[in-house]
């Protein structure tokens, strides 16, 4: 697996990212899904996982809401790769990133949904210590790091 800063010009890239922006607006009931333009925001930094022959596997952004407080942002596994880990070493590098930049807060919007079951899961397997709160758009997770 190679996971790797890059922009979003891939064929793949695209087409990855436009399959997460019409899920999100189909199965919620309120979602925040960010386009390609807003997904290379200066703010934006975006990365892929690929396979060893380069096939992408899933893609991940971490978003700077300041200096000290980052988000994880447009999370997706290409559904040939469900089920293999790729969004758990996602985030482990999301995290590492977060801590190079001397983040001290990483969050991740999900819905309340059991749909985004998964995305917990996912967060308490990289063993973190998360908090949770409601706000009006969702529901909001945070790791302190």
């Amino acid at each position: 697996m190679i996971i790797q800063e890059e922009d979003l010009t891939a064929p793949d890239v695209i087409a990855l990212v436009t399959d997460h922006m019409n899920d999100m607006r189909t199965s919620s009931e309120s979602y925040h899904v960010l386009d390609l333009i807003a997904l290379q925001l200066p703010s934006m930094t975006f990365y892929t996982t690929r396979t060893e022959d380069g096939e992408l596997q899933g893609c991940c952004a971490l978003k700077e809401l300041s200096p000290e407080h980052g988000e994880i942002k447009s999370m997706r596994t290409a559904s040939a790769h469900f089920r293999k880990g790729i969004a758990r070493q996602m985030t482990t590098i999301l995290i590492g990133e977060a801590k190079n930049r001397s983040m001290k807060r990483l969050s991740l919007e999900t819905g309340a949904a059991e749909k985004w079951a998964p995305q917990g899961r996912c967060m308490r397997f990289v063993d973190l210590r998360w908090v949770s709160r409601m706000v009006s758009t969702g529901r909001t997770k945070g790791v302190y790091l």
